[in-house]
């Protein structure tokens, strides 16, 4: 399937990693779409239902911060940040949903900022500047380059627990776009996948979100 026909049958946001309705809940685990599930409250029922497509996002950014000194000079810091996100197998062959801005290389421009702050201070290197002069008076050359390492916990008791899985966006859009993104991994097996509702919920419809917090 194409990463066209993918997004264009997603009709859940990605903000933690998908959302349910309370009737019917809006998806399926295609492993268990045809099983009748026991009496239960509509949480627990999703939960049931999502928790073997559930994976843990982890994002390391790494970027170049150009200084401006009181002299005149400019120095480029090289700097890392780290985040995670929430993301659920779409896909049996590794496509992952997930929100648009853990996978958008602007979004960690601020966090590297402050990385280099951080150290600059520490090094009492930044006299008066403050967190707000850096941010907008500084600048990341480059957009960062971004590691994204996915853990599906499907076969795992917990995210640590989890194998490391590398991956590549196969498409985003950036937070004031949709706030959705594909990876794609190499699970080496198949995984348990939900399938998008063939269409949005209703207005007023109960939702129930899943994810790791953070």
């Amino acid at each position: 399937m194409s990463t066209k026909m993918i997004v264009s049958r997603l009709t859940i946001t990605a903000a933690a990693a998908a959302a349910f309705t309370g009737s019917g809940l809006g998806l399926a685990s295609a492993a268990s779409a045809s099983t009748t599930l026991p009496p239960s409250t509509a949480q627990q029922r999703a939960e049931a239902i999502v928790q073997p497509s559930l994976a843990y996002v982890g994002i390391k950014a790494t970027g170049e911060v150009d200084v401006p000194f009181t002299d005149g000079t400019t120095q480029a810091y090289t700097a890392t940040t780290e985040a995670s996100c929430s993301g659920s197998v779409v896909e049996s062959d590794g496509i992952i949903l997930t929100a648009g801005h853990c996978a958008d290389p602007a979004e960690y421009r601020t966090d590297l900022i402050d990385s280099v702050l951080a150290q600059l201070q520490q090094a009492g290197q930044t006299g008066q500047v403050t967190q707000s002069d850096a941010e907008q008076g500084w600048t990341v050359a480059a957009p960062p380059s971004l590691s994204i390492t996915v853990y599906p916990t499907a076969f795992a008791a917990s995210a640590a627990d989890a194998t490391a899985l590398p991956a590549r966006v196969l498409y985003d859009e950036p937070i004031n776009q949709g706030d959705v993104a594909l990876l794609q991994v190499d699970p080496g097996t198949p995984l348990p996948a939900l399938q998008a509702a063939p269409g949005n919920p209703a207005d007023g419809s109960n939702v129930i979100t899943t994810g790791y917090p953070g």
